[in-house]
């Protein structure tokens, strides 16, 4: 384990509590494989400059259908009502809080507060969910949850019962149809966070997320055109993830955000293993996975169970991932 301070500990004690986690580690990340790939990947230039990677135009209404085409066609219950809260209902109900029970409050006050959020919070549809778009030169999306009160202000416990609430979904970037897959991408997250527990390892966040940009990338253009550029553009994401945490790994400085780039490294590879099933197989076994998908989603099954039914692991990733890096070379 590294050597985290005790306020990141609790930072992310209090994430595992928040989401349902039950682990954050994997001993990948020492293994022989992973320094290999590691080092074959930062020896690589291909995915170095991707400014010639062009996405076509985009509407942004476009956007929002695909999100709804999507949701209607692999989740039956696309019209799932999930927490929501606007900002501004937020920041009164905590303004009230603080009022009543202070800015830390109290173990035996936890109960109370969280029973007066969940009364004070709405159900919304989930493709009613604010969007907002922001033109941007660079690409990113969130999905917006928000809390109460900030971890070193209550103990990791106070979110073990908190909803997941939602509040607002931002993507940034050029007007283009990856704005699509990135808009799969978010909603898929609040999906995954309506049932906490249905993904174990914290590392494991983003795999469904990214596996769904995959599907619906081949889905709405059978030609893989848009497939191909995804996925160069997620393993350009990859390399980056890559050389922060190598650099942050080298300088020792063991920062909280290196979790964040063990995630995004760790769930690309599973993602695109899965994929990489998904895409070889009949429509069979297309259906197997999507339904074992909903069954992740409705809380039937965790994630964990998935891989592990498909014999996937991080070193599959890596056989797919490589040999795509190494045909980019020669093209």
């Amino acid at each position: 384990m590294k050597n985290y301070s005790a306020k990141e500990m609790q930072e992310i004690k209090c994430q595992q509590e928040f989401y349902g986690f039950k682990q954050f580690e994997t001993s990948f990340f020492n293994a022989r494989e992973y320094k290999k790939f590691r080092n074959l990947m930062l020896d690589s230039p291909v995915l170095d400059d991707v400014t010639g990677l062009h996405f076509k135009f985009c509407h942004f209404e476009d956007v929002l259908k695909t999100g709804k085409y999507a949701l209607e066609k692999y989740i039956p219950y696309f019209n799932l009502k999930i927490p929501h809260i606007s900002y501004a209902h937020w920041f009164r109900l905590y303004k009230i809080l603080t009022l009543k029970f202070g800015s830390k409050p109290q173990p035996q006050d936890y109960k109370e507060i969280i029973k007066y959020i969940k009364d004070n919070i709405e159900l919304r549809y989930l493709l009613d969910i604010p969007v907002y778009y922001h033109n941007d030169d660079e690409y990113n999306g969130e999905s917006l949850n928000v809390d109460f009160y900030k971890s070193e202000d209550v103990n990791s416990i106070f979110y073990k019962d908190f909803p997941v609430v939602a509040s607002k979904i931002r993507l940034y970037g050029p007007s283009t149809e990856l704005l699509k897959l990135m808009y799969i991408h978010e909603l898929y997250h609040l999906l995954t966070n309506n049932h906490k527990g249905n993904i174990i390892n914290l590392l494991h966040n983003e795999v469904l997320p990214i596996f769904m940009e995959c599907v619906t990338a081949l889905d709405i253009d059978p030609s893989k055109d848009l497939l191909t550029r995804q996925i160069i553009y997620r393993l350009s994401t990859l390399k980056i993830d890559i050389i922060l945490k190598t650099d942050d790994d080298r300088h020792d400085q063991n920062h909280i955000d290196v979790l964040e780039n063990e995630t995004y490294i760790a769930s690309t590879l599973l993602a695109l293993a899965l994929f990489n099933i998904y895409e070889k197989h009949r429509s069979g076994v297309k259906r197997e996975i999507i339904e074992n998908i909903k069954n992740i989603l409705n809380g039937d099954i965790c994630l964990e169970d998935v891989i592990k039914y498909y014999g996937i692991s991080y070193e599959n990733g890596i056989k797919v991932v490589w040999p795509f890096v190494k045909s980019l070379k020669k093209s």
